[in-house]
């Protein structure tokens, strides 16, 4: 929504109609929430009881003070990777119709207590590039597919991060910055234009989408016209089987679906020269756990939002105390709650906070995988700008029932379902839709593999709220036995 106003702002139709009546409130609150952040950034100054500085300068103080050089270490770090992304002129002039930005280093302290270094550019400053911005991700659903269809066809999946993935990118932005006390002492006080997709720069992510697209059409592999970040290519097994091999891509998050990944990841480091890290089985993808099971003896995989979950459950305990537990917990609501009836009192400001950054929790963790809670997470999410008590209560009350059914998660089954044994009623549609029939993709490639089943189930609640009247439709669908949308 930020964006789409700013994008208003930018190309003078904030004033028309369509954006004049919500563009302005959007800003405020955008201005309100980073003035908030930098306040607080500024007031508490410290993560894992390590204080964590605001600029190179304080970092170098805090080494002195402790008598180490973690934070000089990871500036030293950083600018080793980045200096790539900078044509340092001697002259110190830049070039003409190039525009001077400011850059920052963002200091971080990870969760093993590493100190981090990151160099972003200011691109908030430069107007709108002429060249597209927008840089897609692969979906959830697809991820999930790419899950199954491993494990269906028995064939590997790698997953792997391309180190400093924007900077492998040019940029055509005409920006540069002066260079500070990051670089080193004979390159300081000197004009850097920016010659590659750095952080921070408002192409760099279309940029890089665009450079390693390239690179994969190099290898032979096709952009998927239902979801453009899945990349599959025609292969074929020992066994002389034929399949479709995968690459998933996550900005820099790779996973490869195949059972050559090995010569796959080859190219990618040795040709194209990435650097690849933390290559291996995946345990972790875009915040998921992962897992290797077994159906029947046979190979799959598994994801979670168990670790992210146990994460937030103490978060909530700190404020409300232990949540109530009791084995009568089958659901994440009590069987026929309506909470448009609700008639408690609305809660205060910090209470809609709270109340929201819980649906935030909710929300993510059925992104990760917990369809079970997708009911009650967007049946809550409805009351999101004015939440009352019971609401809350209600809200507290599914993150009870998360804690006694943590251990749940999407299991990726292969196995085609029967039936046949299920007397199904027909229904004649032909009466009132004569000319109906199913289109199919001409340009939809070859099928290559095995067969997938899909089910579909759906159901509807008529006249689900007491209040509005609306009815609720729900829908699933299987991929095999596996859950995907």
């Amino acid at each position: 929504m930020v964006e789409v106003a700013q994008y208003a702002i930018d190309n003078r139709i904030d004033l028309e109609p369509a954006f004049d009546w919500w563009v302005p409130d959007i800003i405020k609150r955008k201005d309100r929430l980073i003035k908030m952040s930098q306040s607080y950034r500024l007031r508490t100054g410290y993560k894992f009881g390590l204080r964590v500085p605001n600029s190179v300068k304080e970092a170098l103080e805090i080494d002195k003070e402790r008598g180490d050089t973690l934070w000089q270490d990871s500036v030293t770090k950083e600018m080793s990777n980045v200096r790539i992304a900078f044509d340092i002129r001697s002259d110190k002039s830049p070039p003409p119709g190039y525009q001077r930005i400011p850059h920052n280093i963002i200091f971080e302290i990870k969760m093993d207590l590493t100190r981090k270094a990151r160099l972003v550019a200011g691109g908030h400053k430069t107007a709108p590039p002429t060249q597209l911005t927008y840089s897609s991700v692969v979906s959830r659903e697809s991820v999930r597919l790419g899950f199954l269809l491993a494990a269906l066809n028995d064939v590997d999946i790698v997953a792997a991060d391309v180190g400093n993935a924007y900077l492998n990118a040019t940029t055509k932005e005409k920006v540069y910055i002066n260079t500070g006390p990051e670089f080193s002492p004979l390159e300081e006080g000197k004009v850097a234009v920016i010659v590659r997709a750095l952080y921070g720069l408002k192409s760099s992510g279309a940029m890089w989408r665009s450079h390693f697209a390239a690179n994969l059409r190099d290898m032979g592999f096709t952009s998927s016209l239902g979801d453009p970040d899945v990349w599959f290519r025609a292969a074929e097994k020992p066994d002389k089987s034929e399949y479709y091999e995968y690459i998933l891509v996550y900005v820099d998050d790779l996973l490869i679906i195949s059972h050559q990944a090995d010569s796959i990841l080859r190219i990618l480091e040795d040709h194209f020269k990435y650097r690849l890290k933390d290559v291996g089985p995946p345990k972790r993808y875009l915040g998921a756990n992962i897992e290797k099971v077994e159906i029947n003896g046979m190979a799959t995989w598994s994801m979670s939002a168990k670790e992210y979950l146990e994460k937030c459950l103490p978060v909530i305990k700190e404020r409300f105390g232990n949540l109530k537990q009791n084995n009568k917990i089958t659901t994440p609501l009590p069987k026929g709650y309506h909470p448009e009836l609700d008639d408690s009192e609305l809660l205060n400001d910090e209470y809609i906070e709270i109340y929201q950054s819980y649906m935030g929790i909710l929300r993510w963790a059925v992104e990760l995988g917990r369809i079970d809670l997708v009911h009650a997470a967007s049946l809550m999410a409805r009351y999101q700008s004015a939440p009352q008590a019971d609401h809350l209560t209600k809200v507290l009350g599914i993150f009870a029932y998360i804690k006694k059914h943590l251990q749940s998660r999407i299991v990726f089954d292969f196995r085609t379902r029967d039936w046949s044994n299920v007397a199904w009623t027909c229904h004649e549609w032909k009466e009132y839709y004569p000319d109906a029939f199913e289109v199919l993709p001409s340009n939809a490639p070859a099928p290559r593999g095995k067969a997938v089943q899909i089910n579909m189930f759906c159901d509807a609640s008529h006249v689900a709220d007491l209040i509005t009247r609306r009815s609720k439709t729900g829908i699933i669908i299987f991929a095999q036995g596996t859950p995907i949308l």
